[in-house]
């Protein structure tokens, strides 16, 4: 439990330095709604999916999701700032 809980702390704090946005958590920024919504489509598509291809497809979500809100958030002609970034994830999670 102590590893689990230092690979999120690392990968937490990873996150807040590569958007340089101390606010920043895969909530805050969209991405766990992505993969949530990826996996409802699943559900809604395939419902005799075994359910040990959630986490795949759930990863697949969150990847689509990162990526269009990394794109969202660089769009405009200031480019990426962690302001927009977070205004991207906090829509991209609202949808």
């Amino acid at each position: 439990a102590a590893v689990v809980g230092a690979a999120f702390a690392v990968a937490g704090a990873i996150m807040q330095g590569v958007t340089r946005n101390p606010l920043a958590d895969a909530g805050v920024l969209g991405i766990n709604a992505g993969a949530m919504f990826v996996v409802a489509l699943s559900f809604a598509f395939f419902p005799h999916m075994p359910y040990s291809y959630l986490m795949i497809v759930s990863f697949i979500g969150a990847v689509l999701s990162t990526v269009l809100i990394f794109v969202i958030g660089s769009a405009t002609s200031g480019g990426l700032t962690p302001m927009r970034l977070t205004i991207a994830g906090a829509v991209m999670a609202a949808l």
